[in-house]
């Protein structure tokens, strides 16, 4: 983790247990580890009243599928299955908030669900469809971008945001339990300052199914 003025970032990434795991990294404000023995990745950030995060875009109206601009095109057009996976990890998420959970020994009290926003949707599947296109995990894609500037790109605008990646799993439920049995996924998942969600998930990529999964709240 770097802390850096009213920013803090946090990332670690992972892919499935039986799968071989990359060295690690560091630089800038992100510090990234990838460990075989977890699954997904977490990033969370938050950011002071003083941010230059993008105002929402037009058609990001709850009930949208997505927003209507050019960077969540990609996305507009999903696979019916697919999407019904993604309501499936929101409900999962929204049960293990309603429960309380114990993330690597630290006790998360149960707190209010996270509802399911079109920017964040946006957000989400384009970025599991951009590393299942281009072969690649990670929080930050081939051209540098971290998640706070593409969810901003999507239309959110964020105070604070988080990030889980995972890779690997086929099912929803076994995705996200995944995420619960790693702290820092666990901490996001259960997280009291989100209050909006994201999902997007793809099968393909080098671990053959490929799932985001973003947090936010507003200003």
């Amino acid at each position: 983790m770097v802390v850096r003025g009213l920013r803090r970032v946090a990332v670690a990434v992972a892919v499935a247990a039986a799968l071989s795991a990359c060295g690690d990294d560091s630089g800038g404000t992100d510090s990234s580890t990838e460990d075989a023995t977890e699954s997904g990745g977490t990033e969370s950030a938050t950011e002071g009243a003083t941010s230059s995060a993008s105002e929402p875009t037009a058609g990001a109206s709850a009930g949208d599928d997505v927003p209507d601009n050019e960077y969540c095109a990609p996305a507009a057009e999903w696979d019916a299955s697919w999407a019904a996976l993604e309501q499936e990890v929101i409900e999962l998420v929204n049960a293990e908030r309603a429960s309380g959970a114990n993330c690597g020994g630290t006790q998360m009290p149960a707190t209010s669900p996270l509802k399911a926003d079109p920017a964040l949707r946006c957000a989400a599947r384009v970025h599991t469809k951009d590393m299942v296109d281009n072969d690649y995990f990670d929080h930050t894609n081939l051209q540098g971008e971290g998640p706070g500037p593409r969810i901003e790109k999507a239309g959110y605008s964020w105070s604070t945001y988080g990030e889980n990646i995972a890779a690997g799993n086929a099912t929803a439920e076994a995705t996200v339990q995944q995420w619960m049995e790693s702290p820092g996924h666990c901490s996001n998942i259960m997280n009291p300052d989100f209050e909006d969600i994201g999902v997007g998930y793809q099968p393909g990529g080098a671990f053959s199914h490929t799932w985001t999964q973003v947090f936010g709240r507003t200003f």
